[in-house]
């Protein structure tokens, strides 16, 4: 219905082609693992920290937000009258697929969020991500060969594919199977005043596996469980930034939301993000960690979530 494309270099329909984004062999997935953009130009993560990223120094400004007016300039640019027509010329635009019927109506480019992205779907995305990394089943070879390409966290490069998984362990994993085992005990055990979450103490399998969790599941796990589970297993910063995440993802789902709190969190949101590109595997950052970001903005146009 969008007519809009939703991978690659269009990955972000918001972004458009300012995304920083590239195309992982490794991985064979699109990887949106810059943050850096988002942050004011004078943040030392840009320049003075860049050490602790790919090496290279951030300068790009953070890119402005495309509304429905700007992809139907783009269309009308790319198909008007004066272009030839050939069959080159005929081809819709980067980033389109077609002009989506939308447009026939008067009002849809004045609107400033003419899609609506879906805050409960992302919150699960990104939470059965995060749950997959910290239990180490995206830590393979593919992932510590993209590390490489990405010129990111050099202690974790493959140098024999045989033994290279075993002696690096990585920051964002829980350490053997014992661990695995508390951290899933310690989420059925948690007890809260009002007895929300008591359920998952059921929703794991035998196994000790998420498979059997539902979308609220993932969501509830990443609002109030997951920050709590890992305290002691990882390293404090790495725990801190899960925590300032989770507190992100609440302060989202808050029916009362001030608008002076809008602009800080949204700031807060990019240092998250920087943080745990900085922390995280790139195999952790996919379309939907990226669209994460772009949620404050729609709040600040549209109010809460719940709403």
């Amino acid at each position: 219905m969008t007519g809009l494309k939703t991978k690659g270099r269009s990955g972000c329909v918001l972004c458009r082609e300012l995304v920083k984004w590239r195309y992982s062999n490794p991985l064979k997935k699109s990887v949106y693992d810059e943050f850096r953009q988002f942050l004011p130009i004078d943040h030392p993560f840009r320049r003075e920290l860049a050490h602790y990223f790919n090496g290279v120094h951030e300068t790009s400004p953070p890119p402005p937000r495309a509304t429905a007016k700007d992809w139907l300039n783009t269309w009308n640019a790319a198909r008007g009258p004066e272009l030839p027509t050939t069959s080159r010329a005929r081809l819709p635009p980067p980033g389109m697929n077609r002009l989506s019927i939308f447009h026939e109506l008067p009002y849809w480019s004045d609107l400033l969020v003419p899609h609506l992205l879906d805050p409960m779907h992302i919150f699960k995305n990104v939470s059965k991500s995060l749950l997959s990394h910290l239990l180490g089943e995206k830590d393979n070879v593919a992932a510590r060969l993209d590390l490489q390409l990405s010129n990111t966290k050099q202690d974790l490069w493959v140098q024999d594919q045989a033994t290279s998984l075993e002696s690096s362990l990585a920051p964002y994993k829980l350490e053997n199977k014992d661990q695995v085992k508390e951290f899933f005990c310690r989420i059925k055990k948690i007890k809260t005043p009002t007895g929300f979450g008591a359920h998952l103490d059921n929703a794991f399998t035998e196994k000790d596996t998420y498979k059997g969790l539902k979308s609220h599941d993932f969501y509830n796990i990443l609002r109030f469980h997951i920050h709590v589970a890992i305290q002691g297993m990882f390293d404090s910063n790495f725990s801190k930034s899960i925590c300032r995440l989770s507190r992100l993802i609440r302060w989202l789902s808050k029916k009362c939301i001030h608008k002076e709190e809008i602009e800080s969190m949204k700031q807060e949101s990019f240092v998250v993000m920087a943080l745990l590109q900085m922390q995280m595997s790139t195999s952790f950052f996919d379309g939907q960690v990226h669209l994460l970001v772009h949620l404050f903005e729609d709040i600040s146009l549209l109010g809460p979530v719940p709403y």
